[in-house]
Formats: structure tokens, sequence, C-alpha cells
């Protein structure tokens, strides 16, 4: 679970500094589930330009691991399935 907190104080209006103004201001936070592994310690995050940018890398994939199977010297059942 990845949670952003984030608060915006109000900055009071300079006299003839500002004409409008079209967001808010106060605090809010958001929850977002990420699926499958995360690499929590490169988690990176950045705002420019008021835009914020969170990169969250995957977790290095396990690697397969390869078993050996060696061939026996089992014989070849015969018969006809039936118990004798």
């Amino acid at each position: 679970m990845l949670t952003i907190r984030a608060e915006q104080k109000q900055v009071p209006e300079q006299q003839g500094q500002m004409v409008r103004r079209e967001f808010f201001w106060g605090s809010w936070v958001r929850q977002l589930s990420l699926s499958g592994e995360v690499d929590a310690d490169r988690i990176e995050a950045h705002v420019h330009n008021g835009l914020l940018t969170v990169t969250v890398p995957k977790a290095a994939a396990a690697q397969p691991k390869r078993i050996q199977i060696g061939s026996g010297a089992s014989k070849p059942m015969v018969g006809s399935g039936q118990p004798s």
C-alpha cells in the first residue's frame, strides 16, 4: 500500500497580486494498492511545477532454479495393469 499525504496552506492574498485562485487549501491523503512485489528501498518521489512524480520499481524477480535430472537404470514395467 502506497500512502501519499499532502497539505496546502492558505497564502494570504496580497493587494493587487491575485485575480483568481482556483485550487483549494487543506490536507489530503491518497492510498494506492500496488500489485506485485516492489523494491521499497528504491522508491523515489519529486515535485516539479506542482506535479508529483512517484517512481516505484519492481523487485528483482526470483531467479529460476535449474535442477539437474539424472537418468536411473530402472527396469521397464511389464504387465497388464491388473494385480496378480
